[in-house]
Order: C-alpha cells, then structure tokens, then sequence
C-alpha cells in the first residue's frame, strides 16, 4: 500500500507538469487514500499480540494517521510558506488554510496523547498499566520530553503562525514553521521511540 502511494504520487507530479489538470487531483487522491490505508494497516499490526483489547484496534491506526497528518501539515506548510518569499503577492488563503491543518492535527494529537495514557494506564495489562505510572517518575523523562518539545511548544509556534499569517507576515511565519518542524519531528521521533520501547502509543 506504502508502495502504491509513492506510485499514485509519482503519477500526480506527472500529470502536473505534462499539464493533465483531470488526473492530477485523481492520482493525488488515489495517493492519499493508499497512504492512510497502509497507515491503518500498520497500526493494527503493532497491537500486542498476547492482548486483545477492544479499543486498542482503534486508537493504534488513528495513533498512525494523526502523526503523519501533523508532521505532513507542518513541513507542507513550512515548504509552502517559501513560495511568499519568492512571490508575495501570492493569496495568503493557502497558508492560512494549511495552518488550521496543524492546529486541528495538533489538537487531534493532544487528545490521543490524553486518552493513550488513561486508556494504557487503567484497562491495559499489568505490564503496560505499570509502565504508564512509571511515567510520573523518574522514567518519565521520554514522555515529558515528547510533550514538550512534540504537543506544548508547537502548540505555542502555532498559536505565533496563526497570528502572523492573519497579518500577511509570511516571512516570520515562514521562520516559525521552520522551527515548530524540527520541534514537531523530534517529538514524533520520542513518540515512535515510546512505542517501541514500551508499547504505548502516546
């Protein structure tokens, strides 16, 4: 499907230059929907095999996709935001647009880090519930450091990009999102880490 994707995206930057405008949307499409359903695929397949948990079957897929929606809308709209810098009489409805996409992923990552850690730290097995309360201590150090620099701080820088981009200053924006990127992929890099290492998808 991963594959299928790349292929479909190939194939929308070929009918953008070849100037095919009714299949260039159709192979994007195609590329997104391939896309999220590997993303689902993947989620599904990192369940613990020894538990079965009913909603773990939800949040794990939905744990997937909203990582790759708020990594994808923050370095979409960090790349889009050097076009204003090459042409500034660019409509500003674009970036403003992209910039609400990192403000509803960002708000959907904040409730799925949220709920992962309730879910995880009272109906999950022993060995999980436990490595959620050993959260609050000194093993917490990955955790609270994926909530800074991954949800608080970007929360932050994209309050600060809203606010410039409402007044056309996409240059400071543009600064913004260069730093709100590399914040937002060292704390989705945490967040893989904490999955692996411990199984819970926060």
């Amino acid at each position: 499907l991963f594959g299928l994707s790349a292929a479909a995206l190939l194939a929308h930057v070929w009918a953008v230059l070849s100037n095919r405008i009714p299949w260039d949307r159709r192979f994007l499409l195609a590329s997104a929907l391939t896309g999220s359903a590997a993303l689902v695929g993947d989620g599904l397949l990192h369940r613990v095999a020894q538990v079965s948990l009913w909603w773990e079957a939800a949040l794990l897929p939905i744990f997937f996709l909203t990582s790759a929606l708020f990594l994808g809308s923050v370095c979409f709209a960090m790349i889009l935001g050097h076009w204003y810098l090459i042409s500034p009489a660019l409509s500003i409805r674009p970036l403003r647009r992209a910039t609400r996409l990192i403000l509803v992923s960002l708000a959907a990552r904040l409730l799925l880090f949220g709920a992962a850690l309730y879910l995880y730290g009272t109906e999950a097995d022993f060995v999980r519930r436990q490595t959620v309360h050993s959260f609050l201590g000194v093993g917490g150090f990955f955790l609270w450091a994926r909530a800074l620099f991954g949800i608080v701080a970007p929360a932050i820088l994209s309050l600060m990009i809203w606010s410039t981009v409402k007044i056309r200053s996409t240059q400071s924006a543009t600064g913004l999102l260069y730093v709100a990127t590399v914040l937002v992929i060292i704390g989705e890099l945490l967040s893989k880490f904490l999955l692996f290492s411990t199984s819970v998808p926060v």
